[in-house]
């Protein structure tokens, strides 16, 4: 097994009510989750926070601010996210919404070249992720 010093590096969040993240680039993101389905997502925060830490990694292959070869470090605070960001085995029969966004990630991966490690990240030290995530009254500076 050989490792790679990650090139670009992304934080993640996600909550009832909105994910966001951030890279270490400064260039932020953050979606605001509609009123009406913060009620059906309350208890899929997992899942929130697995889509949150592959919105942090594909916006960044998508806006070209990253290359071929390219390796990513992404973190986030929740370890189950974590660990499917490193090996989501789904059975698509008990969760199709987990298994579809693993295999999408997946080809993201795959076709854009490119590495990910995973890291667990206390809470209480992503801060400016938690922000993006929960603090919609802030205003972002494009």
């Amino acid at each position: 097994m050989s490792f790679q010093r990650p090139s670009f590096i992304c934080w993640s969040d996600a909550c009832p009510t909105g994910l966001g993240g951030f890279d270490h680039s400064g260039k932020a993101w953050r979606l605001k989750i509609p009123d009406k389905f913060q009620a059906s997502v309350a208890t899929k925060n997992n899942c929130l926070e697995f889509i949150a830490a592959i919105i942090a990694v594909w916006q960044a292959i998508k806006l070209d601010r990253s290359s071929a070869k390219e390796c990513f470090l992404s973190f986030c605070d929740n370890s189950s996210a974590v660990g499917w960001l490193y090996k989501a085995n789904t059975d698509s029969s008990k969760n199709l919404p987990l298994f579809l966004v693993a295999r999408k990630f997946a080809n993201i991966l795959l076709s854009s070249n490119t590495c990910l490690y995973s890291q667990h990240i206390p809470g209480s030290s992503n801060v400016v992720a938690d922000a993006l995530s929960r603090r919609f009254d802030y205003q972002m500076m494009i």
